[in-house]
């Protein structure tokens, strides 16, 4: 994240190899995905006062292997979360985290 006078804010999920900040609305908090050391993606949301919260969609696959796991990819200012999620069967669908 950069700020209105040029400075970064880096952050990384403790414990992922992977976080992928996807969208970040006008009050600071971050939507993306963080891979799990076992290769299974979850979403993510960091608030603007830096704390992360992790989450699996409610019937997400859990496997890790490709087409499993969660995406957040956008969040509005209200802290609405909207993404993906695989299913057991590989199936994607949208979701809508309030």
């Amino acid at each position: 994240m950069r700020s209105a006078g040029g400075a970064y804010t880096t952050f990384h999920i403790s414990g992922a190899p992977d976080t992928e900040a996807g969208a970040i609305n006008d009050v600071g908090q971050v939507a993306g995905i963080e891979q799990k050391m076992s290769g299974l993606d979850a979403g993510f949301i960091r608030d603007n006062s830096g704390n992360i919260t992790v989450f699996q969609f409610p019937g997400a696959g859990l496997a890790a292997e490709e087409d499993q796991g969660t995406a957040a990819v956008a969040i509005n200012s209200s802290g609405t979360v909207t993404g993906y999620y695989y299913d057991t069967a590989k199936v994607p669908h949208g979701f809508i985290r309030y």
